[in-house]
């Protein structure tokens, strides 16, 4: 499984280089006043976004990573929201690693005063295994109701499946997730610690990027009678409805190898 980290703040005018800060995560605790996240363990980072409306740079640094030079983010975003076909850096055949007990400090360049969005995308050291092991996956859809929350992870509402699902266990190896102001979202699975996730899309007719379509491996697995809930980032608050798609493999039906 994978856990979402994500930056989100406001640049002020000014020439150079700025810290994009961390936003309160319940699994990584931040250091250096609330700004960065401290890593407990050996683990490494598979992809990347990077937004704001006047991106020029966004590197990410560590104390390990600054000995070869700290690596960008690459391509970057012009926009604050993920963008249709949004510039994802998708480095997951070639991931950056990052030891433990080091700090994960962001920073971007911008030409004006700015809201900033930067998302990490997390693995443990010993994860090689990004392929879909079960057999029949399909999309299935979800709305839920939250009550978003600027620069801070708002927790939706029960999940509504369109239709009602057959009993037993769900694997689930993408998820896409829509709202207007939506910057990405994490699901949340029972008895799992790690929270993986997607950038979010303004609306089902985006086109997002293709690692959430299944390229990440498991995400998590939950019951038809124990619904996982999904928690989402935004840039601005009021009371919404999401819709999120989810793509499944029913436990049961045998594995693609086995």
């Amino acid at each position: 499984m994978h856990h979402l980290l994500a930056y989100n703040s406001t640049l002020a005018a000014v020439a150079g280089l700025q810290q994009v800060n961390a936003i309160a995560d319940p699994v990584f605790p931040r250091s250096n006043g609330n700004t960065e996240y401290q890593i407990s363990r050996n683990m490494r980072i598979a992809a990347a976004f990077a937004g704001a409306a006047a991106n020029v740079r966004t590197r990410i640094i560590t104390p390990t990573l600054q000995l070869r030079g700290e690596p960008q983010v690459v391509p970057i975003s012009g926009t604050l929201l993920p963008a249709v076909d949004p510039n994802f850096m998708d480095i997951s055949a070639a991931p950056i690693g990052v030891k433990t007990q080091e700090s994960i400090r962001i920073e971007m360049e911008s030409n004006s005063a700015t809201d900033a969005f930067v998302g990490l995308w997390m693995f443990d050291e010993d994860r090689d295994d990004f392929k879909v092991a079960y057999r029949d996956l399909r999309w299935l859809r979800a709305t839920f109701s939250v009550t978003t929350v600027v620069r801070a992870w708002a927790l939706g509402g029960a999940l509504a499946f369109d239709e009602t699902l057959e009993a037993g266990q769900y694997a689930v190896y993408g998820m896409q997730a829509f709202f207007a102001t939506s910057l990405a979202a994490r699901i949340i699975f029972p008895n799992q610690v790690y929270r993986p996730g997607c950038l979010g899309q303004a609306t089902a007719v985006s086109r997002s990027a293709p690692l959430f379509w299944g390229g990440m491996g498991l995400f998590g697995k939950f019951d038809s009678v124990g619904l996982p809930q999904v928690e989402v980032l935004d840039t601005a608050a009021a009371t919404v409805t999401y819709t999120v798609w989810l793509l499944c493999g029913k436990a049961g039906e045998g594995l693609v190898n086995g």
